[in-house]
């Protein structure tokens, strides 16, 4: 899967993602099962509705939004 077809609606990194998700804007959030727990706890605990993809790895997510290194969550806007 590659995200960067969202380019332009795609954000990476947890305070990218966490303003996103704060404003109610988000469409899909994406987390590495790998992640900190706090991250991930901090994310889930704002989502509300939001639909949450897990990731196997953060170097995979990386990869999954074409940067050189690993990313522990990334989001859709909604449009």
């Amino acid at each position: 899967m590659n995200l960067t077809e969202n380019k332009g609606n795609l954000v990476v990194g947890f305070k990218q993602v966490k303003k996103l998700l704060s404003s109610g804007n988000c469409k899909t959030l994406y987390l590495a099962e790998d992640c900190t727990l706090n991250i991930s706890d901090a994310l889930r605990s704002i989502a509300g509705d939001t639909e949450i993809v897990t990731v196997a790895t953060m170097r995979e997510l990386g990869a999954m939004c074409e940067i050189d290194v690993p990313a522990s969550c990334a989001a859709i806007k909604l449009i």
